[in-house]
């Protein structure tokens, strides 16, 4: 049972570096640093893989819908509006 956690969370985790790569990352990074001067990659990074109540999901599966990209963000800076989110 512990072995299919463990290769959810490793694929999950391949799936974030992937991610990473790519300019939505790089538009959820700019979006972060503009609403929070301390966020950091490693605080996005885990917010992608942690399930978000608003979204339903964990925000890295919502992104992978054709609109999935905006929600996230707008979801990212909703969030963001909680002085503590940083």
């Amino acid at each position: 049972m512990i072995e299919a956690f463990l290769a959810e969370q490793r694929a999950l985790l391949d799936r974030l570096e992937a991610f990473a790569e790519t300019p939505g990352f790089e538009r959820l990074q700019a979006a972060l640093r503009q609403a929070c001067a301390d966020g950091s990659d490693a605080w996005l990074a885990g917010w992608l893989i942690q399930p978000a109540f608003g979204l339903g999901q964990v925000p890295l599966e919502v992104i992978q819908a054709p609109d999935g990209i905006d929600r996230v963000e707008r979801h990212l800076l909703q969030a963001l509006t909680n002085p503590s989110a940083c």
